[in-house]
C-alpha cells in the first residue's frame, strides 16, 4: 500500500508532517513531545487534529538536514546531528 502523508519544510527550522484522512479517537492520542533538553536538533513536536487529518509540526533548535523513510506502519524522520 502506498503511504498517505506529506512532509514539508515550512521554514529553515520547521518541518510539518500531514496525514490526510487520519483520525484519532480522542485528543489525548495526539500529545506534544518536548525535546529541547536533548542533544539533537529537535526542540519540540506538536500534533494537531484538523478536519481533514492530523498535522505534526517539528520545531528545530537550528537548521538541520533531514531524511524521511516510510517503513509500514511507521514513518521515520532522521535529522542530521552536528557537533555541539
Amino acid at each position: 500500500p502506498s503511504p498517505r502523508f506529506e512532509v514539508t519544510q515550512t521554514s529553515p527550522t520547521t518541518v510539518e508532517i500531514f496525514f490526510p484522512g487520519f483520525r484519532v479517537p480522542n485528543r489525548n492520542t495526539v500529545r506534544p513531545l518536548e525535546a529541547q533538553y536533548f542533544r539533537g536538533p529537535v526542540a519540540r513536536v506538536l500534533g494537531k487534529r484538523e478536519a481533514k487529518g492530523i498535522r505534526y509540526t517539528v520545531y528545530l533548535k537550528r537548521k538541520a538536514n533531514y531524511l524521511y523513510r516510510w517503513d509500514p506502519p511507521f514513518l521515520f524522520l532522521d535529522f542530521e546531528r552536528t557537533v555541539e
